[in-house]
């Protein structure tokens, strides 16, 4: 009895080409902290927020990284461990990650005067740290929020910023087409 190859190997084409997500993420929730904007108190708000996952390795971001965005906000993933949500000034924030892969340390930056800077794609750069006004690293377990701990400035230059080069949609394909291509071959040849 001969069997079909072809849907499989369609499906793994897909997942590959990133049409298909091959793991879909989890929606982590950080409530608010207290004390807020430990590093500049006289901030009347945020207009970027950034995410780096710390720990353990191999877990990353779902894009676009945030979810459950505040109204006018938006959220890109600049690299798998590096996500930003920028808008206009707000003075509290929903912090939903969407990860794939249980955290454990995720370092989180707020800024004031830089979301402009991720309005273009791709991002220009992350934030100076003149713009700075709170950092703090959450922690979770299995179950979900466990605390946070602050940061200081000087954190932020031990933090991942480069763009991941990721190929695009278009390279994708052919190369999902090249292997559906391959595996009717080889289905053929038996």
């Amino acid at each position: 009895m001969k069997t079909n190859l072809f849907p499989s190997a369609l499906v793994l084409a897909l997942i590959f080409a990133g049409v298909i997500p091959a793991v879909a993420g989890t929606v982590w929730t950080i409530p608010p902290e207290a004390p807020a904007y430990l590093i500049n108190p006289s901030a009347t708000g945020v207009d970027a927020l950034e995410a780096f996952i710390e720990t353990p390795p191999g877990v990353t971001f779902d894009n676009p990284g945030f979810t459950n965005l505040d109204l006018g906000w938006s959220a890109i993933t600049v690299n798998p461990t590096y996500a930003v949500e920028y808008g206009p000034l707000s003075s509290s924030l929903t912090e939903d990650l969407d990860i794939i892969g249980s955290p454990l340390t995720v370092d989180m930056y707020a800024f004031t005067g830089c979301a402009g800077q991720f309005s273009a794609t791709p991002p220009v750069s992350a934030c100076p740290v003149g713009d700075l006004t709170d950092a703090y690293q959450v922690t979770f377990n299995d179950a979900g929020y466990v605390g946070w701990t602050p940061l200081i400035a000087d954190d932020l230059a031990l933090e991942n910023t480069d763009p991941d080069a990721a190929p695009e949609p278009a390279s994708m394909l052919l190369i999902g087409s090249g292997l559906i291509g391959l595996a009717v071959w080889r289905y053929q040849k038996r």
